[in-house]
């Protein structure tokens, strides 16, 4: 069960993200879907949360949107930092970045989990 609530929130984030730069550049769904190379319908899923989307389709919202993927995967939010790999990334994140991209969508949430919780502790091991 945590694992779907997990993914529910991950494209409820992805979704509204989405929906937020689209309305920024003042596009509509069906002009995003249509440069995408979706069904509008698909699109529609993936902004309202229902659908995540591949990583193919996802690198193509981040284009036709012109969105830093961190932002839409809520990592991030607009010019908070340069994007998911730069040359001031030190070698051990590149080195993880490098090996998350051979990951699968569940794996990355799962490894995203992984991140989170260990920030956490860290969180309160310093308080």
């Amino acid at each position: 069960m945590r694992g779907f609530q997990t993914r529910q929130r991950f494209a409820n984030v992805m979704g509204a993200a989405a929906r937020e730069a689209r309305l920024q550049r003042g596009l509509t769904q069906a002009e995003v879907a249509d440069r995408i190379g979706i069904a509008m319908e698909v699109y529609g899923r993936i902004e309202r949360g229902v659908l995540l989307p591949s990583i193919q389709t996802f690198l193509g919202i981040c284009h036709v949107l012109e969105a830093d993927p961190r932002v839409l995967l809520g990592l991030g939010s607009p010019g908070s930092a340069p994007g998911p790999q730069t040359p001031e990334d030190p070698p051990h994140v590149r080195r993880l970045t490098r090996l998350a991209r051979d990951l699968d969508e569940e794996e990355v949430i799962a490894l995203q989990g992984v991140a989170k919780a260990m920030l956490a502790g860290r969180k309160r091991t310093r308080s």
